[in-house]
């Protein structure tokens, strides 16, 4: 039977439909993908920082890096699929400001002639405020807080400060999309209990079967936003797999825990993958679980994780940890002197390479600084041995006005390594936090990639290795 609309759709019609309908498939996929995207303006009044990053701060990302005030100068944009937190920072990284990231939001991102950071969201404002305000309020505590108080005590002190905070949140519950509130109301309570855990696990190192723990039965198993703060849940996991067996019997029992326990898919895959990100990342942190992770058993698991939603995740962090350990041939890295001359690894085969991986930003590595410079004094006349300082600051300037200060530094061994964290060097040498040593042996292979901090220990391993040699 032909129906009218058949009859006016001659071979010379067709064309013309088929045309129709690519336009149409393309306007739902740019609406789609615009569904996808955070929109974002950016204006400054500080001539000197000219670029923001924004990270996503649960996957460890750069989503944009964008200049400023350029000419003719275009909204940018951010994929986004969910709901997260970014971290709007200066190229330098002196100054950050927090933001709620989700599909479709509009964002202008303003940095002040001080470099400060806001936009124009009062969401982001108030997730500041909640990331910052802990701090605060064990501040004007810290006698009480760390005192030797009973746990209930304690408990209802921070769920006093919890309680203030949602009544916050909820008075301007009218100015705030329902993302943002839902996302804020977490937040409250996810710092509160990530400072907890700090508290029991860190400071007062209770038993996992400590009342203190008690208020880990509140903490949902499968709410999305956990990946916002994603560590509180694997402390959880960590306490509860205790309580019902005397030890970690395996990582990958413990990995086939987190998912018996984790009924949304996507995010028993995203703690799996920070689950091992972290043991081998932050292996203080997972002490009872680093101690049995050797390379064999992290072979089968990234085997076993093949199909994990996160496995580029997975497979990045797995390639650092077998690249940075013992005996493997010390990736063959490229830095900058202070002139700009390059220097590469490779030059020094022959001699004992100690290298100090560290920032002019980073607090520890400064404390420790005056510790490997007298290294390299005492061992400046050693032909077998060269003490490397290699900066991993995101600003080569800062590193630069860093060591103009010390115009007597011996600058022999100062190196740069650009890109930061972004690195080859970082990636290979599996640097995820500073400061960080590394000793190298004559023939290019690791022979320690985490030594301690520089100390009499440190010297007389380096001293044992000349003897070697």
């Amino acid at each position: 039977m032909i129906t009218s609309l058949q009859l006016i759709i001659s071979p010379y019609t067709k064309p013309m439909k088929n045309l129709l309908l690519i336009f149409c498939l393309l306007s739902i996929i740019m609406a789609c993908e615009s569904e996808r995207t955070v929109s974002i303006n950016i204006t400054s009044e500080n001539d000197d920082i000219d670029s923001i990053y924004i990270h996503e701060l649960s996957k460890e990302l750069i989503l944009v890096k964008a200049g400023i005030n350029q000419a003719n100068a275009k909204p940018v944009n951010a994929k986004v699929s969910y709901t997260t937190i970014g971290s709007i920072m200066t190229k330098d990284e002196k100054k950050s400001y927090l933001t709620i990231l989700y599909p479709g939001k509009v964002m202008d991102i303003m940095v002040a002639e001080d470099s400060t950071i806001q936009t124009n969201h009062l969401g982001d404002s108030l997730l500041n405020y909640l990331w910052t305000s802990n701090n605060e309020y064990i501040g004007k505590n810290t006698a009480f807080v760390f005192g030797d108080n009973e746990p209930d005590t304690l408990l209802s002190f921070f769920r006093n400060i919890e309680n203030l905070r949602r009544k916050q949140i909820e008075g301007y519950a009218d100015r705030l999309t329902n993302k943002e509130k839902d996302l804020l109301l977490y937040q409250n309570t996810a710092r509160i209990n990530s400072f907890l855990f700090y508290l029991g696990r860190i400071v007062k190192k209770y038993p996992v079967e400590h009342e203190f723990y008690s208020f880990i039965k509140d903490i949902d198993n499968n709410n999305e936003l956990a990946k916002t703060l994603y560590i509180n849940l694997l402390y959880k996991h960590e306490i509860t797999y205790l309580l019902k067996n005397d030890s970690i019997k395996s990582n990958q029992d413990f990995l086939d825990y987190i998912a018996s326990e984790t009924d949304n898919a996507d995010l028993s895959d995203f703690l799996k993958a920070k689950y091992i990100k972290g043991i081998i990342s932050r292996p203080s942190t997972w002490e009872k679980h680093e101690k049995l992770l050797d390379t064999q058993t992290l072979k089968e698991i990234v085997q076993g994780e093949k199909s994990n939603k996160y496995y580029d995740m997975i497979k990045a962090t797995s390639e650092s940890f077998f690249a940075a350990q013992s005996g493997v041939n010390a990736y063959d890295f490229t830095a900058e002197r202070v002139d700009g001359a390059k220097r590469k690894l490779s030059e020094l085969k022959g001699k004992l390479v100690f290298i100090d991986s560290w920032a002019t930003w980073c607090g520890p590595c400064l404390m420790q600084r005056p510790r490997v410079l007298e290294m390299a004094d005492k061992y400046k006349d050693q032909p077998n041995v060269e003490i490397l300082r290699i900066s991993l600051d995101v600003d080569r300037e800062s590193w630069i006005k860093h060591l103009t200060k010390n115009e007597d530094l011996d600058k022999s061994g100062e190196l740069y390594v650009p890109n930061a964290f972004d690195s080859d060097f970082s990636n290979n040498y599996n640097v995820k936090s500073l400061p960080k040593y590394i000793l190298i042996d004559p023939e290019g292979k690791i022979i320690n990639a985490n030594l301690g901090e520089p100390s009499m220990a440190v010297e007389e391993r380096i001293d044992y290795e000349l003897t070697k040699m």
